[in-house]
């Protein structure tokens, strides 16, 4: 017969037993494949009893997709090779979805046989999270992309974070082109002030919104005018200013053509009112003129 453990081991095996009751996280000690002791979260996590879990395969409650991947780790462990790092998989509960967890294993002991002990860690609501958070930016770069002006992410010191689709367009140049500068390499040259575009900038990132114009350089040389609004924003947490533009060409040559036509009526207006005017000096002259022959 083996010796009864002393009072402290006996004390140590009551406080680790209540620390493993007591973990968040899924216990388990296993012998082969074969289940043996499982606390309180494990049993929570799997959804089913203690008693229905004593003395069944482990390996039998995931997936069956990740089963060879599971079994082949706890065999490593219990052959004394180091663990391998810790690994998602699927454990199945009845009537509902499956739960996925993180896995992790330990070499240990059961008695005199060699044993794995299985941590499970419930990553379901992160992962679905990551899922939420990952069709949240799908459906923001959707919008990004394809709003119809062309819009700049801007740091506060006035860098780009990201620019959508149309402002390479507007500009020509690659996405790449504008991360990390500022709007002092898209100026056309001494056209702007850009003392004061910084400012408004700036009072953007504080929370005022600004509109103004500034005159662009494309690619090729191109000088164009467009309109800006500048609006404090968040970028992926980050506090960031956003600039929404739109190329105002055609409405500088709409506003130039209906200037033309006015100073056109205009200029027509005075000279039928000078060709009046002369008219009735003519009349005036004619009459004198008659009246003259006449005598």
């Amino acid at each position: 017969m083996g010796a009864n453990p002393s009072p402290s081991e006996a004390a140590d095996g009551v406080v680790h037993r209540q620390l493993i009751e007591g973990h968040p996280d899924g216990v388990a000690i296993l012998v082969g494949e074969r289940i043996r002791y499982v606390n309180e979260a494990f049993r929570r996590i799997v959804g089913s009893g203690r008693e229905d879990l004593t003395d069944t395969s482990f390996v039998d409650l995931l997936h069956p997709e990740d089963r060879p991947v599971v079994r082949d780790a706890i065999h490593t462990v219990l052959d004394g090779v180091t663990p391998p790092p810790s690994f998602t998989a699927r454990i199945g509960r009845e009537a509902e979805t499956d739960v996925e967890v993180e896995i992790l294993l330990y070499p240990t002991r059961l008695g005199d046989r060699p044993a794995a002990a299985v941590v499970l860690h419930d990553v379901t609501a992160r992962l679905q999270a990551q899922e939420l958070l990952r069709i949240s930016e799908l459906s923001y770069r959707q919008l990004f992309e394809g709003a119809p002006e062309a819009i700049y992410v801007q740091d506060e010191n006035g860098a780009f974070l990201d620019v959508n689709q149309h402002a390479v367009e507007m500009y020509g140049y690659e996405k790449e082109f504008f991360i990390g500068r500022t709007p002092l390499e898209l100026s056309a040259p001494e056209r702007n002030d850009l003392e004061t575009v910084g400012r408004l900038v700036a009072e953007a990132f504080e929370g005022t919104t600004h509109r103004f114009e500034f005159w662009g350089r494309r690619r090729d040389g191109t000088i164009f005018p467009k309109e800006v609004m500048v609006t404090p924003g968040t970028y992926f947490g980050r506090p960031v200013v956003v600039a929404f533009a739109r190329d105002i060409t055609e409405r500088r040559a709409l506003e130039a053509g209906l200037q033309h036509a006015q100073k056109l009526q205009a200029v027509g207006r005075l000279a039928g009112g000078v060709a009046h005017d002369f008219n009735n000096i003519l009349q005036a002259i004619t009459s004198h003129v008659d009246l003259a022959l006449s005598g």
